[in-house]
């Protein structure tokens, strides 16, 4: 007997095919909300979660802690870029990274960074830096391609011009000289938006205060400290009607910037005699006068001051220093206090001189390069 074959499902198909729907559905929300869950834009997440570049949470903290600035190209002379100058500003260091491309191995690198002013900015490339002048050197025994020098804040300003050079070798051992920006140039750099900076449009800097005994007699005169620590007593007669002496003070001035000038000296007198006092005693007439003459370390005289200045006994004296003087960052200026007696009548006197003082002993001036 021939049966002809027939189908009797066990699901009625509409059934099947609700069921592949809410099959399909439920995967569609499945995948949807692994991925909602996967990729979270929740911006409150902290930044050391989001950043993959940060190795640990310490690092992560320092770099939120200081101020990227800027970056400059390193750049042979034919301008092709082989990396980065970076500077960062730390609370009290700038920050200078060197960073090469990883077949790059430094070999030296040599670092000028100086303070500038804006009033110079457009005359930022009339000077060709020196290498062998600049004040970081670095010679590198071992291979990277990674360096950084840490600048004290206090050695330059907000206004600054640098000029960095980098000599590095590359895997076939050939060595490549390059500069930062531009080839044998000094750039300028402007930190003032670039955290702390404190206001430097003035720099004092000031030497111990000094008491004194200005000789009355060429004998007891001489330098400081070896001479004029103490009193001097003096005969004057119609043999010997006069008598001078005087005592030279060195006033040193240490540390000081770079680039310093426009300065001015200041110091508080006490009983500086620059007018002539006339003396009366036991029939005797003495004039009694001082003088004070300030001098470079070369015997040159800077200023001097006598009866003719307007100012006397105790003032503050200031005058401005012309720029030479500020060649070096210690300087010593050179102070010499002249104590004359002249008997003008009678027969004898005897005088004794007192002590005398100069305070408060500062240059103040600017930081600038030229």
């Amino acid at each position: 007997m021939y049966l002809e074959p027939t189908f009797t499902p066990r699901t009625p198909i509409l059934s099947i095919m609700k069921n592949l729907a809410y099959i399909f559905g439920i995967l569609i929300i499945s995948l949807y909300s692994c991925s909602v869950e996967e990729v979270d834009t929740d911006t409150n997440i902290p930044l050391n979660v989001l950043d993959l570049n940060a190795a640990d949470a310490q690092s992560q903290s320092r770099s939120v802690n200081t101020t990227s600035c800027f970056r400059t190209p390193l750049v042979d002379k034919n301008e092709e870029r082989f990396g980065w100058l970076i500077f960062t500003v730390l609370e009290s260091e700038l920050k200078v990274d060197y960073q090469l491309r990883t077949e790059l191995s430094i070999v030296k690198t040599n670092l000028s960074i100086e303070s500038w002013t804006m009033e110079e900015a457009d005359d930022i490339d009339t000077e060709v830096p020196v290498v062998e002048n600049f004040v970081h050197q670095t010679e590198h025994s071992e291979t990277g391609n990674r360096f950084t020098y840490m600048i004290d804040k206090n050695d330059i300003w907000a206004y600054s011009r640098y000029a960095a050079h980098i000599t590095v070798e590359d895997v076939k051992g050939q060595v490549i000289p390059m500069w930062a920006g531009k080839w044998s140039r000094f750039m300028f750099a402007d930190f003032s938006y670039c955290g702390d900076w404190p206001d430097k449009s003035e720099i004092c800097n000031s030497t111990d205060n000094i008491d004194f005994f200005a000789p009355l007699m060429p004998e007891t005169s001489g330098p400081h400290p070896e001479f004029g620590t103490s009193s001097d007593t003096v005969t004057l007669n119609q043999n010997n009607p006069y008598s001078e002496g005087s005592v030279e003070i060195a006033l040193n001035f240490t540390d000081l910037p770079e680039g310093f000038k426009d300065a001015t000296i200041s110091i508080d007198f006490e009983d500086l005699d620059l007018h002539t006092d006339t003396l009366h005693s036991g029939g005797n007439t003495v004039n009694f006068a001082e003088t004070f003459t300030l001098k470079d370390e070369y015997g040159k005289i800077i200023i001097a001051l006598d009866e003719n200045h307007y100012q006397d006994g105790n003032f503050t004296f200031t005058h401005e220093l012309s720029n030479y003087l500020f060649n070096d960052k210690d300087i010593t200026l050179y102070a010499t206090i002249t104590a004359s007696l002249d008997l003008i009548e009678g027969n004898g006197i005897t005088a004794k001189n007192t002590i005398e003082k100069m305070t408060n002993i500062s240059i103040c001036g600017i930081k600038t390069i030229k």
